[in-house]
C-alpha cells in the first residue's frame, strides 16, 4: 500500500469535505452534536479549508487522511486537525502526514509544532515525538484537551524576525 502525501488542491475540496465531516461527526464524541454540526458547516468549515497547509494522504485517487495547519508565526505552527479514515488507521497514514508536515514547516523556518488532542490520541502523538506540556480543561468548545508540542529544529531568529 503506497501512501502519497501531498497538498490538497481545489479539485479535491469535495473529497476533503466529506472525510472532514465524517471524522468530526464520528470521532469526537466529546463535542455535542450541535458543536459537531457547527464545526462541519458554514464559516468554521470554510476557515479550515482556507488554512495555508492542507495535506492529504492518498492511496491511488482516494484521500484517506488529512492534516490542517497554520503557517508558522514566531517559529511555531499550530495544527488544527488530523484525521485518518477508519479503514486505514494503524497503517502509518497519520505518522506519514505528520512527517510531511514537519518537513514543510522546517522549510518555512518553524522550530515547533503545537496542537491539542483528546486523551485517546495522546499515545499516537507521543509515538510521533510530541510531548504533553499541559491541559486545557473546558477549553475550545468545552472539551478537555491536552496541549502537545514537538520541537522540530533549533529556533532561527532570522526565520521569524525580519
Amino acid at each position: 500500500m503506497e501512501i502519497d502525501i501531498r497538498l490538497i488542491e481545489e479539485k479535491d475540496k469535495e473529497i476533503f469535505e466529506k472525510l472532514y465531516r465524517e471524522s468530526v461527526m464520528e470521532d469526537f464524541p466529546e463535542y455535542t452534536e450541535k458543536t459537531r454540526h457547527y464545526l462541519t458547516t458554514g464559516v468554521y468549515k470554510e476557515n479550515m479549508w482556507k488554512l495555508p497547509l492542507r495535506l492529504g494522504a492518498y492511496i491511488g485517487d482516494a484521500m484517506v487522511g488529512y492534516v490542517l495547519c497554520e503557517n508558522p508565526f514566531g517559529g511555531v505552527a499550530f495544527a488544527h486537525w488530523l484525521a485518518v479514515d477508519k479503514k486505514y488507521r494503524g497503517k502509518g497514514v497519520g505518522k506519514k502526514l505528520l512527517e510531511k508536515l514537519t518537513d514543510l514547516l522546517k522549510d518555512k523556518g518553524a522550530h515547533a509544532i503545537h496542537l491539542q488532542a483528546d486523551k485517546k490520541n495522546i499515545g499516537f502523538y507521543e509515538k510521533c515525538g510530541y510531548d504533553v506540556y499541559g491541559e486545557d480543561n473546558k477549553g475550545y468548545f468545552g472539551a478537555h484537551d491536552f496541549l502537545l508540542r514537538k520541537i522540530i529544529q533549533s529556533p532561527k531568529e532570522d526565520t521569524f524576525v525580519a
